[in-house]
């Protein structure tokens, strides 16, 4: 039961942030409201990528574009396609 209540809660998430994304301009934006809907500090995300917080940031503000290795990370850690990321 509580995976399926985790499955239907990740799925919530994903559509929550791709609503967003649709107003958005940049993939950047759509991994920084990916990172505030599931209560990750720019910190924690960056410790999980292996990369700096200042990094991060850079990423986030679209001063620097995410890699791919980065971009699959990002689908590991939040449990959802690349594909739907980049949407």
């Amino acid at each position: 039961m509580y995976k399926k209540l985790a499955m239907y809660t990740k799925i919530l998430i994903l559509r929550l942030v791709l609503s967003f994304s649709s107003d958005m301009k940049t993939l950047n934006q759509t991994l920084s409201k990916l990172r505030e809907q599931y209560g990750y500090t720019q910190e924690e995300l960056a410790r999980m990528l292996n990369i700096s917080r200042v990094t991060l940031a850079t990423i986030e503000s679209g001063k620097r574009p995410v890699s791919k290795e980065e971009l699959i990370q990002y689908s590991d850690i939040f449990d959802i396609p690349v594909d739907a990321i980049k949407q």
